[in-house]
């Protein structure tokens, strides 16, 4: 019998012949250790005459770690679940075992030796996982041919582990005692996020007026905002307005409707959302929740009957005091939270589009019953938030850089080898055994995919289709290859590129297999057959899967290394960068971004100097060398 071939029987057998020895388990606990791998085998769908193989090895703590949460699910207590634990613990350590006793015998793969055989397949490479992860190249060739670890060389297994988004413990679990220090190595240590660290103080003392705590009033003022902003048939608006002056531009609505909640009033009209209403809300829900916030916690202590209006948007003296006391609040940093509520007092009080200046009613809530005195506030308000927003814009720097978590991504010569790599290691974090597990896992990993193939806003994410009867946005060309089509209505920069062309993309040919495997294989453990959506939702089933970017956000946390957590649209900066980079082309990142060529060099284009100087050596380096 070879441990390396040993099937799960033969594992029981010898599992029978030590028990009662010294260091093993007792005589009167082999019943439970039976009962313990038999529950494990049948969860995972094993027989027991099918070889051990990873099961037990470096899939080992995935493979105990889905079981145990099944059996909590399932209504286990926690002392029935540490035993099972317990149990399975000695069946690992006994296989364990047989391999190091196996590998001493000349020409036999230590444990160690075959986990990295499975870890680096061709497609990964040994220098840039040695690159990441600050492993000397030689020594990880050495491990990899069986040369023993120095003590206290764990940590680098410990590196490893977290590169592939293993469980701690899976490699360094196989080394002999000898050889490790029982010292855990620390996790990478993400740089400090400066914005996120004001944020989180921030939202220890939060202020900002949640819905359900508008007055009738203002929820009356607010929803004639909406209809007013989104009434694209309305004479004073412009709908294909790119002008910086965003009291001429119309609020975009989606093009389907979407389920009413009781919160649906900020941001739906006609039962279709808004995007821009609410983030809209988000801002002037700050500046109210400031001026009912206590005196002495810096606002102006004023009652929701008071405060509650858009009429407050007229007054100079509260905008200007809520923007420095943003400014404060943010250490002095200069953003664009101030500068938002300026736009917006600007885009209500403009004489010819704004919506407070044809509402003189609105004046009334500030006593002001005069239309010529309301519309003077309005002209002294626009005069005030010129000049304020031309100080604001000189001061202004960027308190957010929406690239910088993945900023080890962009600074790879080729940032798509980071996506590689993070695909590398959510393959090798595959749930074995099927079920709904496994589904979920299929449906992440062909969104991973296919957001760094198509790179779509998260929106359009949420609600890319697809029909067996091929007509779905998600569907298959002539010629038998995967393609994207959106109408142009459907994107959200509908008045940008969108506004004149429809996406309509091919899907790069290496992502077909995972999309025919999700949509055969797996979708419909998640999804009724009625349902269109591509990414199916567990938590709400057959609708829209509302948890898209918090997914994305744990699964970019899990296996982008060196990064942050960061959602979808960080796949536009990684793509876009990774085509600038190769080519040095623009128009080629826009295009596949489907936004304008102007609009990727000012926000997608992420270069340093040494990309330059590649550039230089690719088309001038012969003539250089010659010199």
């Amino acid at each position: 019998m070879s441990a390396k071939t040993i099937t799960f029987e033969q594992l029981r057998a010898e599992m029978a012949g030590r028990v009662g020895q010294p260091s093993a388990p007792s005589a009167s606990a082999l019943p439970n250790l039976n009962s313990a791998l038999t529950g494990f085998l049948k969860d995972l769908g094993l027989q027991a005459n099918e070889p051990v193989g990873g099961t037990l090895r470096t899939t080992y703590y995935r493979n105990r770690s889905g079981h145990l949460e099944r059996l909590r699910a399932s209504g286990r207590s926690d002392a029935y679940i540490a035993n099972r634990k317990s149990l399975l613990t000695h069946w690992r350590s006994l296989l364990l075992d047989l391999d190091r006793a196996e590998a001493g015998r000349e020409g036999i793969a230590t444990p160690l030796q075959q986990a990295l055989a499975e870890i680096f397949s061709p497609e990964v490479k040994v220098r840039p996982v040695a690159r990441a992860t600050g492993i000397p190249v030689a020594s990880l060739n050495r491990w990899r041919t069986g040369a023993s670890l120095r003590r206290g060389s764990e940590q680098h297994l410990g590196a490893l582990e977290r590169y592939f988004g293993m469980t701690p413990g899976s490699l360094v679990d196989l080394l002999p005692a000898a050889q490790r220090s029982h010292q855990p190595s620390a996790p990478p240590v993400a740089g400090v996020n400066e914005y996120r660290q004001r944020l989180a103080v921030a939202m220890r003392a939060p202020y900002l007026l949640k819905p359900a705590g508008v007055i009738d009033e203002l929820r009356q003022e607010w929803v004639g905002l909406v209809a007013f902003k989104t009434a694209s048939n309305t004479l004073l608006l412009d709908t294909k307005s790119n002008d910086s002056d965003d009291s001429r531009r119309v609020w975009a609505l989606a093009a389907t409707p979407a389920a009413q909640t009781p919160t649906s009033w900020v941001d739906h009209i006609y039962g279709r959302p808004c995007r821009t209403a609410g983030m809209t809300f988000s801002v002037l829900s700050a500046f109210i929740g400031w001026l009912q916030l206590p005196v002495e916690r810096g606002g102006r202590g004023m009652s929701p009957d008071s405060a509650q209006t858009l009429a407050h948007l007229s007054d100079t003296g509260l905008l200007a005091a809520y923007v420095n006391w943003r400014i404060a609040k943010a250490d002095q940093v200069v953003g664009s939270s101030g500068a938002m509520i300026l736009k917006l007092a600007k885009a209500v009080c403009n004489a010819e589009h704004g919506y407070l200046r044809a509402r003189p009613d609105i004046g009334r809530r500030v006593n002001i019953s005069d239309s010529i005195a309301w519309a003077q506030r309005c002209d002294d308000a626009i005069a005030f938030l010129n000049g304020a927003l031309a100080k604001l814009a000189r001061r202004q720097t960027r308190s957010r850089h929406p690239f910088e978590p993945i900023r080890a991504i962009l600074d790879l010569p080729n940032p798509m080898d980071g996506i590689a790599d993070a695909m590398a290691r959510m393959d090798a974090d595959r749930p074995v055994g099927g079920g709904l597990a496994e589904a979920i896992w299929a449906r992440d990993r062909l969104l991973m995919t296919l957001t760094a193939s198509n790179p779509l806003r998260a929106r359009n994410l949420r609600e890319l289709t697809y029909r067996p009867d091929n007509t779905g946005q998600l569907h298959k060309d002539t010629a038998g290859g995967w393609r994207i089509f959106i109408k142009k209505e459907l994107i959200k920069n509908r008045n940008g590129v969108a506004g004149d062309t429809d996406y309509d993309m091919p899907v790069q040919p290496a992502v077909w297999p995972h999309i025919e495997r999700y949509l055969r294989r797996f979708r419909g453990q998640i999804a009724s057959a009625g349902n269109a959506h591509v990414f199916v939702s567990t938590e709400t089933p057959d609708g829209e899967m509302l948890s898209l970017n918090r997914r994305f956000e744990t699964l970019s946390g899990r296996y982008f290394w060196g990064c942050r957590r960061v959602g979808p649209h960080s796949m536009r900066h990684i793509v876009a960068t990774a085509i600038i980079k190769a080519t040095g082309n623009f128009l080629a990142a826009a295009l596949v971004l489907h936004d304008r060529e102007a609009t990727v060099r000012k926000h997608y284009g992420h270069l340093q100097n040494g990309d330059g100087a590649r550039w230089l050596d690719q088309a001038l380096g012969n003539t250089f060398r010659r010199m």
